[in-house]
């Protein structure tokens, strides 16, 4: 990574608080506004029916946080761009490396959901029949063409990009920060999208958990590898995306 990100100031760190839980807040203001229209619509239930527009709220979400980790990079003289690009030299090794911990980060992708619905529920589909309800066209196609691409560009950008480093740079203890930023980013699922619903948020906000200590980890211990996770993350976002898509058709 460029200089100015991996070595940030540590008057920074108070931003990288900030933004560490931004993403959870925008999550929820975006599906309050859902609710809110759905409700003006005379929608019975609007915040249940809200949950089926997670897609939305999280492309509205990631559009409001990509603009948010631009600012703060530009303030600190830092390009978005500098988080993504793979630094010359080693980008050849870092896509071997990569490669080389994809089985282990499936595994964390795909089990661990799973085994935490089937505890809770005996049943391993309970939970997506809430996040593939159908939706309209026009919010299917967003789910399918936007919401993996802004949400590749902002989620490990802002968590492992920008979060990271500078809990480190304000003093954190690298083990502090890696258990921080891996549960918030973790535990942020529960509320994308939230509901009223004790099992439901449990499933949400712990699933997703040892994935995100796996990349935030992974991260610390090489910063270099984050263009090729964002990489990983459109993938593993796209799949989502067509879900809701073939939900919806």
């Amino acid at each position: 990574m460029t200089t100015p990100v991996a070595h940030p100031s540590p008057a920074e760190g108070g931003w990288g608080w900030g933004l560490l839980v931004s993403r959870t807040l925008l999550f929820l203001v975006a599906q309050s506004a859902i609710v809110a229209g759905l409700a003006a619509t005379g929608t019975r239930e609007p915040w249940w029916s809200s949950a089926a527009w997670w897609p939305i709220s999280a492309t509205i979400a990631n559009l409001v946080g990509l603009a948010l980790l631009g600012w703060r990079l530009r303030a600190e003289g830092v390009r978005w761009r500098d988080l993504l690009l793979p630094e010359p030299g080693s980008w050849r090794r870092d896509g071997l490396i990569a490669l080389a911990l994809l089985p282990l980060l499936a595994v964390a992708a795909v089990l661990p959901p799973i085994l935490s619905a089937v505890g809770l529920w005996g049943d391993p589909t309970v939970g997506q029949t809430l996040l593939l309800a159908p939706l309209p066209g026009w919010a299917a196609w967003t789910a399918l063409l936007l919401f993996p691409v802004t949400t590749a560009a902002v989620e490990l950008p802002t968590y492992g990009g920008y979060v990271l480093p500078r809990l480190r740079s304000a003093g954190l203890p690298a083990f502090a920060a890696v258990a921080i930023v891996g549960l918030v980013l973790g535990v942020q699922h529960g509320a994308l999208p939230f509901v009223p619903a004790a099992q439901f948020f449990a499933w949400r906000s712990t699933a997703f958990i040892p994935l995100a200590l796996a990349f935030v980890g992974l991260l610390a211990w090489r910063p270099r590898l984050l263009p090729w996770f964002v990489a990983l993350h459109f993938l593993m976002d796209a799949a989502a995306g067509v879900q809701v898509w073939l939900a919806s058709r």
